[in-house]
């Protein structure tokens, strides 16, 4: 399986021109060949992106010429009046088993949300996308409630994979706290992804399982796409 994960700006490309960039988006993603997609800073029927569903036209993107078509699950983070919505999505080539959709304790702050999706089959695979806040605390807890959804799946058998826009180093203690807490381990390049134009930070990450088995790993930075890069992984479930 091979997994691909990006925060997409809402639509917005990373190098300071504000422009819509969708098709960008498409093709940095359909240039890893990925089974799975984790997005973050995904708008659903916002204003600020003329009401484009980016799940539904993403999912169409994918579908190259004879394949079947992509599936999504959404999850909103945020909802204004109930129609326009702004959160995370798991594009798949196969169908879900079941969806999860969790809030994350704000705290305050922005609201932020987890969506898990599974995969049966002989080796039962779980994964989960997320966009974590800006403040320390905020994150720890926020981490510690995807914690329990995680060691959840993990008890009934799925191999887990997280992945998604952190807003914190690897050394930080709430990203600690929370690989300690799961066993998850960092899938992707020790290497920066934020931002786009002139990375500096690592904050995006791939974590799996124990026991699972990373084949190959990869990050493309490209400003015309997002502010954030995009990395990807193979994954061998245990």
């Amino acid at each position: 399986m091979r997994v691909a994960c990006l925060n997409i700006h809402a639509g917005r490309c990373g190098t300071g021109a504000n422009r819509a960039s969708l098709p960008e988006i498409a093709d940095l993603l359909r240039s890893v060949s990925p089974d799975v997609c984790l997005l973050q800073e995904v708008d659903r029927r916002m204003p600020r992106s003329g009401f484009a569903d980016m799940s539904a036209i993403l999912a169409r993107a994918m579908q190259r010429d004879g394949e079947n078509e992509w599936f999504f699950a959404f999850g909103a983070a945020l909802s204004l009046g109930g129609f326009a919505q702004y959160g995370n999505v798991v594009l798949s080539r196969q169908p879900f088993a079941a969806v999860q959709r969790l809030a994350l304790p704000a705290s305050g702050g922005e609201p932020r949300g987890a969506v898990g999706v599974t995969f049966g089959g002989d080796k039962p695979v779980a994964v989960w996308t997320t966009h974590l806040g800006l403040r320390s605390e905020w994150r720890e807890s926020q981490l510690l409630a995807l914690a329990d959804a995680v060691n959840a799946d993990a008890r009934n058998g799925f191999a887990v994979i997280v992945g998604g826009d952190f807003n914190a180093g690897w050394d930080a203690p709430e990203t600690q706290m929370f690989a300690s807490t799961t066993g998850l381990f960092p899938a992707t390049p020790d290497a920066p992804t934020f931002p786009a134009l002139a990375p500096a930070h690592r904050i995006d990450f791939l974590l799996a399982a124990p026991g699972t088995t990373v084949i190959d790993t990869g990050l493309i930075s490209d400003a015309n796409a997002s502010d954030h890069a995009l990395i990807w992984a193979d994954f061998s479930a245990p």
